[in-house]
């Protein structure tokens, strides 16, 4: 009787043990997500700014439409495509 309480005291101490490590992995964890989410936010505020603006919005949107309106045949949109390269190699 003696030994098998004995057990259940050991168990009931490594038990509460895991308990308190698991909350303690928990914490970290979540302090670690912290940190890492204040890092990326950290890095997109310096390195991530837009340059420069939007080009040849409207024949972009020509070439959408065309496609849109002919998923079949998205070859003959040639002409909507090539006035879009150019506007973009006009624009570099």
């Amino acid at each position: 009787q003696d030994t098998k309480k004995a057990i259940q005291e050991v168990e009931a101490f490594y038990q509460e043990k895991l308990k308190q490590l698991e909350a303690k992995n928990a914490q970290l964890q979540k302090i670690t997500t912290e940190q890492f989410a204040k890092a990326v936010q950290e890095v997109e505020q310096k390195f991530l700014k837009q340059t420069g603006s939007p080009v040849c919005d409207d024949i972009q949107g020509k070439v959408y439409n065309c496609y849109s309106s002919k998923p079949q045949q998205t070859l003959n949109c040639w002409k909507e495509v090539g006035a879009f390269t150019s506007c973009v190699e006009r624009a570099r």
